[in-house]
């Protein structure tokens, strides 16, 4: 359990925002706070006491334990620690780092947690000393304890420079990190556009998905990426005239748009559910005009539209509302758009709701409308804005309790219950 949470991609970005920590920083913590909850499991086992058996028990072949985080790099691939290398690395001082190659220094040198001093090179644009490491016979492929190489780390820095270098140098532009992650999808994250076309001219899979089944696609429209997005759906499109089939850029086969917006993660999401998701209005946009599918359903049967009320978003409810041809859609509680909005208590996202037609009398499969969930949440705001829009304030509900009663529960719902009376609500 333990290990899916930790080292799920949706996961680290919901870390990375809240610390404002670099991606491969917080693979890192995430992969020591697995190891010391292991150690703990461990410990916490072997100290409960044990029933000692009637007959002995036949042997159990164990398997091997986890490695540590910070166990030092003697699985990797070749490179040992060279405190002077890395160090000169670190400073950026090329006078040293050649000095030192020159004397026999190792160019596949490792850092803590397996970083190779070619990553680090890498996380800075000047690629000087990325070239004389090269040179000296670095290991452009050479991956750290999170999977991740020198291309990784020059996308994530949006280092197109430096991802141009390393392509050069044969980088493997298809590496997986243990989420899944390849270097177009750190490039994808950072908003580095020179460095996403970088890669997709040398033939990045746009289709990839990681371990959660999330796409570049996807990543760039829940960050609001627009001109990667823009960039993605662009080399996705068959030359002009081309048949069906025909090979794109470095022999990979193109592929059309809607391919990229109809792909769905594990849990059901298009990219324009990502956006939804988030609040991106300029992405949900582009997404949608690129044909996006508006009623997609994900697993919870959902559409974007219900993503977006549910999460506040009144600005990308105008760009979806509008263009839904099924604004009073059901999930299975038969909750509409409007109704997961009042639910929520996002007031902007009702409004922008019911200007554009949503039903302020469609009731869930228990017989709720929108204004029993108001009035039972006591939302004042809320319960004004759908009356105004001709919500039925003597609508009955489950065991025929009304708007006015579940208000009239709660003392403190006095201006709520008076507001229902003068909208003509029977005691």
């Amino acid at each position: 359990m333990w290990t899916k949470i930790l080292r799920d991609s949706k996961m680290a970005l919901v870390i990375e925002r809240c610390l404002s920590l670099p991606r491969r920083q917080i693979h890192l913590l995430l992969i020591m706070a697995l190891a010391m909850l292991s150690a703990l499991a461990a410990y916490l086992s072997s100290a409960t006491p044990q029933e000692e058996p009637s007959s002995p028990a036949p042997a159990v072949q164990k398997a091997p334990a986890a490695a540590p985080a910070d166990e030092p790099c003697e699985s990797s691939p070749p490179g040992k620690l060279s405190p002077d290398l890395v160090a000169a690395v670190e400073k950026r001082d090329l006078r040293v780092v050649r000095e030192l190659l020159a004397k026999g220094a190792d160019p596949n040198s490792r850092a803590k947690y397996c970083e190779s001093v070619l990553m680090a090179a890498a996380e800075r644009p000047a690629t000087a000393i990325s070239e004389a490491l090269i040179a000296a016979g670095a290991d452009v492929n050479a991956r750290d304890v999170v999977g991740w190489t020198a291309l990784h780390t020059a996308a994530d820095a949006g280092n197109s420079q430096q991802v141009r270098l390393l392509l050069a140098h044969k980088a493997d532009i298809e590496v997986a990190d243990e989420n899944g992650w390849t270097p177009l999808i750190t490039a994808v994250l950072s908003g580095a556009v020179d460095s996403v076309e970088a890669l997709l001219q040398a033939g990045a899979k746009i289709n990839v998905q990681d371990r959660g089944g999330t796409s570049p696609l996807m990543y760039a429209a829940a960050e609001g990426q627009t001109a990667v997005l823009r960039a993605l759906l662009a080399a996705a499109v068959k030359p002009a005239g081309a048949p069906a089939g025909t090979a794109g850029a470095e022999g990979k086969d193109p592929l059309e748009p809607a391919t990229l917006l109809e792909t769905t993660d594990r849990d059901g999401w298009t990219a324009l559910h990502h956006a939804a998701s988030q609040g991106r209005s300029g992405a949900a946009q582009l997404l949608v005009e690129a044909g996006a599918p508006i009623e997609a359903l994900n697993k919870r049967g959902w559409t974007p539209l219900m993503m977006a009320a549910a999460h506040g978003s009144a600005s990308t409810i105008e760009v979806l509302a509008g263009r839904s041809k099924q604004i009073d859609a059901e999930d299975a509680d038969g909750a509409t758009a409007l109704i997961l909005a009042v639910r929520e208590g996002h007031t902007q996202a009702v409004k922008a709701l019911l200007e554009r037609g949503a039903s302020a009398n469609h009731s869930t499969k228990d017989g709720r409308t929108p204004l029993m969930l108001a009035a039972q949440a006591g939302n004042l705001e809320i319960a004004q804005v759908l009356l105004e829009k001709g919500a039925d304030v003597n609508a009955s509900g489950p065991a025929g309790i009304t708007p006015l009663q579940l208000a009239s529960r709660n003392p403190q719902n006095a201006t709520l219950v008076e507001l229902l009376k003068q909208a003509g609500a029977k005691q």
